[in-house]
């Protein structure tokens, strides 16, 4: 990648240059770096989760190769918030570059749990920012503003440089009527932009939906009228994240006599954060764990789970197998599904209500038992007319997105909208904005064994695999005079269906009768041998099963030695 001009400046002016590392036309994997004066300020480190096609991968990174050459010139990390797609690439950031990390309190909890899974040891260098205490970092000065969105202590940024003050959003919507936080603080982002904002950086991702987001507190009243109408078990499914419908799914156990019982690691773990510190009131005695629960009658049990979007190892996909012992779906029970569906995932969802109806269980989904965190087309309007910035750059979003939100900036007045795809450089000064150069961008793979890019041999590898399967023979040959000493053994791994074996015995006749007819020399040289098993495999599988397998030859020339 190449690197940036150090010190960016055009003319005369000082300048301040952005590029997006990920979260430019997609949703998911947030990294943005702003350079100035040979300093780079990185806003957010999140994740992406792969496709099915992305065989065998848990999670995608960020390009993290410039910030690993300039880790010199980091300044620090300032996280926005705590959900993965904000803050599920640290591990593998900090095992690069040692930079100080400022996050919120629940952002910064969830942290700490996450480094400790990587085995990070030394937890200095991890900061709680606070709302409105700035957060000197070089030419930089970092506000945190309070915000609101579908997950607790989320905030906005005012960063000022010396081209002008610029707001990043990070996620939001305009709750004035949030569960357990304070309402959106229109008078406060107003008041910022009275400053005068150089540049807004704002999320995208609900700009093609008219009106405004719902409100949290809207959840919590429905929830209150929708449990006390389920007479058997009640079972909601959310996402693990979202502490303020954890908030009001307990009311709604408390106002009908319920106890709450919580099911699925990541839903445990960020409940149990968010009490030690302070940012959840679920009082002990309201709590049943499940060594407990069958102690305690039907009507008198709520259940909050993970599994929301169909995830096969969730709490709720395993209840609805059957496979969550020994808690067991029976007629009467009802299942809330408090979480919209994610794109791409109405199959598995659809799979999984059949096994919960086949259960007996009763499925409710209803408008008013989830509200999006991401602002609406309203919303997004409202705060060009507070932040008046006179550049608009959107982020957090498909392309689509990103191209209406700027079509809105315009329409609001903004001198110049600018649409990015990642890697782009916008170079800012007080009176311009323009794209000065664009860095190509390789995002990583991580999974339990292996780390490399997402375009890379390993995973060009792995989805040749996962399409056309593998055929692998094994050969001995005596290196005196050719002949078979041992196989050939020929393994089918998901290239076609052998029809219990019959085609494994005719690959096998084929590939004897092949090794054969080749002239003695040939018989004893391993390129020869490779070649003519491939060649054979390859036309006999595609003539049997009409398949086109990765073949794999393994040939062993026996000297005696």
């Amino acid at each position: 990648m190449p690197g940036a001009n150090a010190g960016a400046v055009t003319g005369s002016e000082p300048s301040v240059r952005f590029v997006a590392l990920g979260g430019l036309g997609e949703v998911g994997m947030n990294c943005a770096v702003l350079e100035c004066d040979d300093t780079l300020l990185v806003i957010d480190c999140g994740v992406n989760f792969p496709d099915v096609d992305v065989f065998g991968v848990n999670v995608i990174l960020p390009d993290f190769r410039w910030l690993d050459e300039n880790a010199d010139r980091i300044a620090g990390v300032v996280i926005t918030h705590g959900h993965m797609d904000h803050i599920g690439a640290l591990p593998w950031l900090l095992a690069l570059v040692d930079v100080p990390v400022y996050a919120p309190r629940f952002a910064m909890g969830l942290i700490r749990h996450q480094l400790r899974d990587h085995d990070f040891d030394d937890e200095e260098g991890l900061f709680v920012a606070e709302d409105g205490v700035p957060i000197e970092l070089g030419p930089f000065t970092v506000e945190y503003v309070r915000s609101t969105h579908s997950i607790p202590d989320t905030y906005a940024l005012v960063i000022d440089t010396p081209v002008g003050r610029l707001v990043h959003t990070g996620d939001f919507k305009i709750d004035l009527t949030p569960v357990d936080e304070p309402p959106f603080d229109l008078a406060r982002f107003s008041r910022i932009g009275d400053s005068g904002v150089r540049a807004l950086f704002s999320d995208s991702t609900n700009i093609l939906r008219e009106g405004s987001t719902g409100s949290e507190a809207s959840v919590r009243a429905r929830l209150l009228e929708v449990v006390p109408t389920l007479p058997g078990r009640v079972i909601m499914t959310q996402f693990s994240t979202n502490l303020f419908r954890v908030s009001a799914a307990a009311d709604a156990a408390k106002a009908t006599g319920r106890r709450l019982m919580l099911l699925g690691r990541s839903l445990q773990r960020n409940v149990a954060i968010a009490r030690e510190l302070g940012l959840l009131d679920l009082p002990d005695h309201l709590i049943v764990d499940l060594d407990e629960f069958e102690r305690v009658p039907a009507h008198q049990l709520m259940v909050l789970c993970t599994g929301s979007q169909g995830e096969p190892r969730a709490a709720l996909s395993r209840i609805a197998r059957g496979e969550f012992k020994p808690f067991r779906l029976s007629p009467g029970d009802a299942v809330i599904f408090s979480a919209r569906t994610i794109p791409g995932n109405e199959r598995v969802i659809a799979a999984l209500e059949d096994d919960l109806v086949r259960s007996g269980a009763r499925i409710i989904r209803d408008r008013g038992l989830h509200v999006s965190g991401h602002a609406c087309r309203d919303e997004q309007a409202t705060i060009l007319r507070l932040v008046r910035p006179k550049s608009l750059v959107p982020v957090h979003g498909d392309h689509r997105f990103l191209a209406a939100h700027a079509d809105l900036g315009r329409t609001h007045g903004v001198e110049t909208a600018h649409v990015l795809d990642n890697g782009d450089v916008l170079e800012l000064t007080a009176t311009d904005a323009r794209v000065v150069e664009r860095r190509e961008l390789e995002p990583a793979i991580a999974d339990n064994a292996v780390f490399g890019t997402l375009f890379g041999e390993t995973m060009k590898y792995r989805k040749r695999l996962g399409r056309r399967g593998v055929v692998i023979v094994w050969l001995v040959v005596d290196g005196d005079d050719g002949s078979i000493l041992d196989g050939p053994e020929v393994l089918n791994r998901g290239a076609f269906d052998d029809h219990g074996g019959a085609i494994i015995a005719e690959a096998r006749g084929e590939l004897v009768a092949a090794i054969e007819r080749l002239g003695g020399r040939d018989r004893m040289n391993p390129d020869a041998l490779d070649r003519t098993i491939r060649e054979t495999i390859r036309r006999f599988v595609r003539d049997e099963a009409g398949t086109r397998p990765v073949i794999e030859a393994l040939v062993r020339i026996d000297d005696g030695a």
